[in-house]
């Protein structure tokens, strides 16, 4: 497959989800959630710390398997950017912060809906209330982590 073909009609998970592609993808965003997390007051720092106690990568694996789910939610996004001929999926993304902290919220209230864990469930529900506001203010950090890999997959 060409580049041309890959840019111009990929999804995000196509170019994401790719194995060189979704590991580095992983990563940035582990380390944008540890990073903003030290950063919380203490309430957010003692229910991540807790959930951590109960299962240590819970960070990673999260953010493991919420991506293709994540991915899909910011589809419509990716195919409007790429219908403006933009520079700048990151910047693309900054301008709808609303909107792309409102398809993280969809995937991680989808997934604590089946969390078995009621001490989980519990620390979830703490940190729920502000969640919005909170993801909002990272919204341009993920945002570049997303361009980044996005480019790198098609440059291939």
């Amino acid at each position: 497959m060409n580049d041309v073909t890959l840019e111009d009609d990929a999804t995000l998970a196509d170019l994401l989800l790719a194995p060189p592609y979704f590991d580095a993808l992983v990563t940035d965003c582990d380390a944008l959630v540890e990073s903003e997390v030290h950063r919380k007051g203490m309430t957010v720092r003692t229910a991540v710390s807790m959930v951590k106690k109960i299962k240590p990568s819970i960070v990673d694996r999260t953010v493991r398997e919420l991506m293709p789910d994540f991915l899909a939610e910011l589809e419509p996004c990716h195919a409007e950017f790429k219908a403006t001929e933009g520079a700048s999926f990151a910047d693309y993304l900054a301008a709808r912060d609303e909107r792309v902290a409102e398809a993280v919220l969809q995937v991680a209230d989808r997934r604590a809906e089946s969390i078995g864990s009621r001490p989980i469930r519990s620390a979830y529900a703490r940190v729920r209330g502000r969640a919005l506001t909170e993801i909002r203010a990272v919204v341009p950090q993920l945002a570049r982590i997303i361009d980044r890999h996005r480019s790198r997959a098609i440059a291939g």
